[in-house]
């Protein structure tokens, strides 16, 4: 087992830690299965490319990061909080800046729009939608629509939900 295998198998315990511990009623989508399922998207993706132990390190740590700031603020804060406490967890296992750059560039690059500018992010932001494109869409979609209606409370409408969704896929509506 290498250096990086331990570290991720310990950000693995460390995130599902987290989303024992903070668990709230309204993440129906964005919660500890989502970012599984992200991992081993990300993980089955890069497997069609010739990317080396440390840049799937790099992947892996940023999809088990990559939501976890909803567990502490606002939807549209998320990936900054993420990032963060992926840096505190960074910094308590002494890991190198580069890394951790790298890995704070592949959360940051989930943010709607998303604008991709290797082939790490871009494998992370396929993980992150990977469900888009599958038989269980729609089933994913209800999640969704009833985390923001959790989150946004009386002042959820469809068509309201409808337009956050376009404006966040850059659709001018």
């Amino acid at each position: 087992m290498n250096e990086y295998t331990q570290i991720l198998k310990v950000a693995e315990t460390y995130v599902s830690s987290m989303y024992d511990e903070y668990k709230t009623e309204c993440l129906h989508f964005h919660n500890l299965g989502h970012t599984k399922l992200v991992v081993k998207r990300a993980e089955e993706i890069a497997g069609h490319y010739k990317i080396d132990n440390r840049e799937i390190f790099v992947l892996l740590m940023a999809a088990w990061f990559h939501d976890t700031g909803y567990l502490f603020v606002s939807p549209q804060l998320h990936e900054e909080k993420s990032v963060e406490l992926m840096k505190e967890f960074a910094t308590k296992l002494n890991m190198g800046q580069a890394e951790t750059d790298e890995i704070a560039a592949c959360i940051m690059v989930t943010r709607i729009p998303r604008t991709p500018a290797n082939t790490l992010q871009k494998i992370i932001c396929d993980a992150d939608t990977y469900h888009l494109g599958t038989k269980d869409f729609r089933k994913y979609n209800k999640m969704i629509r009833k985390e923001f209606r959790c989150t946004a409370g009386e002042s959820f409408s469809l068509a309201g939900f409808n337009k956050i969704i376009d404006s966040r896929n850059g659709i001018d509506v």
